[in-house]
């Protein structure tokens, strides 16, 4: 019996486990460093355990050829409301933006509503989009948001794919006018309030409890979120479009001693200095080039380029649902528009994990991190290429969705599967 235990235990000792996968002779896109051409990625359970050149592969890998072909970490959605919203039209299934009557909605988690099960999930997964953050909207401080692995429902990590992000969001200028007062300067003035009510709360929990406090204007579950903000743990990612309305967040970041991520920033490429020197994140939108309202009468096509070649980090971000997909094509048309190759990567990959405090485990080709990997056909910002294998987790993922059933349930009605284009 002894011998037989023995025998097994030097038998799994030599089989290799069945998630250890090998990516061999791409040209890997590391993004933390150089590009390393002929490749090769060891990957076991969910963990990138060597990367290299020529490197062998251990017996009993599951080799993946990506032969001449760009592999890049997978991309990082940095400002959705994927998982939160099927149909924009049918209430029931929108629950990115709770009907709360207060404009200071802290306490407000988006994992509690995310849907993984959604069929946008793996319409972003297609394109190579591996991880998202998902907020809720709404309010001057809508909530927290989450950080998803956009795994599909038959993986084993389907379970964990959801974690609370360490970020809380919210909005200033005219989007959070709409929710408190319709004035710039009441927004800024609740704002200032409610984090000084938290830090308030922060130093007296017990008289708090006892009433023994002036009455706050905040209940004690939003004040108790905002504690991490005060505390400087956790950043407040705000939208804003207009410059004036990004030189009053920097005052605000500098006051109140708190970290600050902008999104939108439309005409940040106005105070990009003023932006590098206060070290303020920029999440941008390649696309917002155009004037939609007073308060980005001042957009262009280069603002990534002209924030990135202030200092500023930037990252880039679709801010969607249903258009994720195009996070590829967004970071493309910031390179068109001026923002150099390795920085336009850099924003829809490492940046991101950076900016939420994730980039110990996400964003780069790196030993130790979380295995997720895309091998592409060609140029992943060329839309003629697609996402040949995805890795999450370090599982392969399906690389269907609904939109490729569809077509193919029509075409196969129509007599046309399988049939070339004339």
């Amino acid at each position: 019996m002894r011998y037989a235990i023995a025998l097994t235990i030097l038998l799994s000792a030599s089989v290799a486990h069945a998630d250890d996968l090998a990516i061999v002779g791409g040209d890997v896109y590391t993004v933390s460093g150089a590009m390393i051409p002929n490749g090769t990625i060891l990957i076991r359970n969910d963990r990138i355990t060597q990367v290299g050149k020529d490197l062998p592969v251990p017996d009993g890998y599951k080799v993946i050829d990506a032969k001449g072909k760009p592999v890049t970490p997978g991309l990082i959605e940095s400002n959705s409301e994927l998982g939160l919203v099927e149909v924009s039209l049918e209430g029931s299934t929108v629950d990115f933006a709770p009907n709360l009557k207060d404009a200071i909605r802290a306490a407000v988690r988006a994992s509690d509503a995310i849907d993984l099960r959604s069929t946008l999930i793996a319409v972003a997964r297609r394109h190579g989009v591996t991880n998202a953050i998902s907020a809720p909207r709404g309010g001057i401080v809508s909530g927290r948001s989450a950080f998803l692995d956009l795994v599909g429902p038959a993986s084993r990590r389907f379970d964990t794919a959801i974690v609370d992000a360490n970020a809380m969001h919210g909005a200033i200028g005219e989007y959070g006018a709409g929710a408190f007062g319709g004035s710039r300067a009441a927004v800024m003035m609740r704002l200032r309030e409610a984090l000084d009510d938290a830090r308030t709360y922060r130093r007296s929990k017990t008289a708090f409890i006892r009433r023994g406090l002036y009455e706050l204007s905040s209940s004690r579950l939003d004040l108790e979120a905002l504690g991490d903000v005060v505390a400087n743990r956790m950043p407040l990612v705000v939208h804003a479009s207009r410059a004036s309305d990004i030189r009053a967040l920097i005052a605000l970041a500098k006051q109140e001693r708190i970290s600050v991520v902008i999104v939108g920033a439309e005409e940040a490429w106005r105070v990009a200095d003023d932006l590098a020197a206060a070290r303020i994140p920029v999440i941008v939108h390649p696309f917002d080039n155009l004037p939609k309202t007073f308060a980005s009468r001042h957009a262009r096509a280069d603002n990534a380029a002209l924030l990135a070649r202030a200092g500023v980090k930037i990252a880039i971000a679709t801010s969607d649902s249903h258009n994720v997909a195009n996070l590829r094509f967004l970071a493309g048309n910031a390179v068109r528009a001026g923002l150099v190759r390795e920085v336009a990567l850099r924003a829809a990959t490492l940046s991101p994990a950076e900016i939420y405090g994730l980039s110990r485990s996400y964003g780069s080709i790196d030993r130790g991190k979380v295995a997720n990997l895309v091998v592409w056909t060609g140029d992943p910002f060329e839309p003629a290429s697609y996402a040949e294998t995805i890795v999450i987790r370090g599982e392969i993922q399906p690389t269907d969705s609904r939109q490729t059933q569809l077509a193919a349930k029509y075409l196969e009605k129509l007599g046309l599967k399988g049939k070339k284009k004339e």
